[in-house]
């Protein structure tokens, strides 16, 4: 069996996903760093985001069922976060 890799498809969608991330590293490097007591409430508008289109993705998607979904998942996450553990995450400052 022989092995010929500028012809296989999964060898060049692994150099385009290389490709992204070396850009991406490339792109950030200016980037400030945040640390654990001043982080931002990025991380709700993110999760409800990616509860969304991962729900999009499947062949069921209904809109109502999603968004409910959503919502659930999200208030539950933050106060698991926020009210179980007691880490300080401001929700509503700065937004």
């Amino acid at each position: 069996m022989k092995l010929e890799l500028p012809n296989n498809k999964d060898f060049w969608a692994g150099v385009t996903l290389i490709g992204i991330g070396a850009a991406a590293m490339f792109i950030a490097r200016d980037y400030r760093f945040g640390n654990a007591l001043r982080m931002r409430p990025g991380f709700i508008p993110a999760l409800m985001a990616l509860i969304f289109v991962s729900a999009a993705s499947g062949r069921e998607f209904k809109v109502v069922e999603v968004l409910l979904l959503v919502v659930v998942l999200t208030v539950t996450s933050a106060a698991l976060f926020i009210w179980g553990l007691g880490l300080p995450y401001p929700l509503l400052k700065g937004l």
